[in-house]
C-alpha cells in the first residue's frame, strides 16, 4: 500500500523480512472481514494474502469498513501490476 521496502538488509549478508502477512478475508469468522463462506484452506492461500508494513496491517484490520475485501483485492492487483 505504501510501497515501503519490507526487506531489511544489514551491512552483512543477512536480510530480514519486516513486512506482515495480512488476510484479505479474515482468517476466522471473528476476524476483520471474516464474515465469509470462504474455507479456512482458501483463506490461507496466496490469493487471499497481502504483505503489508506493520502500520498498514494494523490500520487495515482496525477499519474494515474503509478497507473491505473488494478494496484489498484491488490493492493487491494494483501492486502486482506495479511490480
Amino acid at each position: 500500500m505504501c510501497k515501503k521496502d519490507l526487506l531489511f538488509k544489514n551491512s552483512g549478508a543477512v536480510s530480514s523480512l519486516i513486512g506482515e502477512v495480512a488476510h484479505i478475508v479474515g482468517e476466522t469468522n471473528a476476524a476483520a472481514r471474516g464474515a465469509s463462506s470462504l474455507s479456512l484452506r482458501k483463506r490461507n492461500e496466496a490469493e487471499n494474502l497481502l504483505l503489508l508494513c506493520r502500520d498498514h496491517h494494523k490500520i487495515v484490520d482496525d477499519d474494515p469498513a474503509t478497507y473491505p475485501v473488494d478494496s484489498l483485492h484491488q490493492v493487491k492487483e494494483n501492486h502486482l501490476t506495479w511490480i
